[in-house]
């Protein structure tokens, strides 16, 4: 018996949370429908992130990946759904991967998303910020934003006609949702399933963030930062609100497009992008609002509330 085996890869920062609770939240419909969502290498928040990070962190990654073909071959369903964004991450060895992945059992489908790059940038900025705890400025981040490179060992694996590329953006998802347009990628008609009721790991305000780089740079034990995070984000009430909540400048933002359009381009034909998603990846327009944060307030404000603690 042959599987497909549709294998979501991410990108990272393109709602791959929010398809993975589907997914698990889902887990039991979804068998109705003929597919299957693996327990191997599953957590709560990251799918089967437990695959690839056994090859990075060098565990038993045999041994997981073993219990995986067990699981599939004793599932009694030909389609299997396994989704991280973890495996597109720095330090998985895609040779160790491929390998497990070539078995002629698997009948492979790639399926990621890609963002354009200066909407990438900052929700990576973002996440890098309060989640990974990085102090830097933006003008100091670096992340990898030429998708054509961080896809092109896969691509040279598959080969073209195993991908199917989307790129996010509410204008271009089927029916303006994500989960439904990656129920399409994989033949799943989404209705009669339960949808979920918010967005999931949502960006912070622009001035949460920064305020949350400052109480990095002071290096707190993990308990006092998170107090202290707590409590500015209730006492300020910036979850999700900023009247200007964008990092990048407008002279920046479109010079970080200007930059990827030949590798964006390049992207549109290896892949087979549509002329609306290349027009969206290379789109200039600017109409938003701008200011720059003011890093010293808020510096002030993390001292004085730290003093609360203390």
């Amino acid at each position: 018996m042959k599987f497909r085996i549709y294998l979501h890869i991410g990108r990272h920062k393109t709602g791959t949370t929010q398809i993975q609770q589907w997914l698990l939240k889902n887990r039991e419909e979804l068998k109705k429908s003929g597919y299957y969502y693996p327990e191997t290498g599953m957590s709560p928040t990251s799918g089967q992130g437990g695959l690839p990070w056994s090859i990075r962190f060098r565990g038993d990654h045999a041994s997981i990946f073993n219990q995986l073909k067990g699981e599939i071959l004793e599932c009694g369903y030909r389609n299997i759904i396994i989704s991280s964004e973890a495996f597109l991450e720095p330090g998985v060895w895609e040779d160790i991967l491929f390998e497990y992945l070539a078995d002629q059992m698997y009948d492979v489908r790639i399926i990621a998303y890609v963002r354009r790059q200066d909407e990438f940038f900052e929700s990576s900025y973002n996440q890098a910020v309060k989640g990974a705890g990085r102090m830097c400025e933006p003008s100091k981040y670096h992340c990898r934003l030429d998708h054509g490179e961080v896809l092109s060992g896969w691509m040279k694996q598959f080969g073209r006609g195993k991908f199917s590329i989307g790129v996010y953006a509410k204008s271009l998802f089927i029916n303006g949702d994500l989960v439904s347009d990656f129920c399409a990628r994989i033949g799943v008609d989404p209705s009669g399933f339960t949808m979920l009721s918010s967005v999931a790991n949502r960006s912070l305000s622009r001035r949460s963030v920064e305020f949350i780089r400052v109480i990095n740079k002071m290096q707190l034990p993990v308990a006092e930062r998170e107090q202290l995070v707590a409590r500015f984000l209730v006492r300020e009430d910036l979850h999700f609100e900023d009247t200007c909540p964008y990092f990048l400048s407008p002279a920046d933002r479109q010079s970080l497009i200007d930059q990827h359009i030949e590798s964006n381009s390049s992207l549109a034909e290896d892949y087979a992008l549509t002329s609306d998603q290349l027009d969206y990846l290379t789109d200039r327009t600017d109409d938003r609002a701008w200011c720059p944060v003011s890093p010293l307030q808020l510096e002030e404000v993390a001292v004085n509330m730290y003093r609360l603690l203390i």
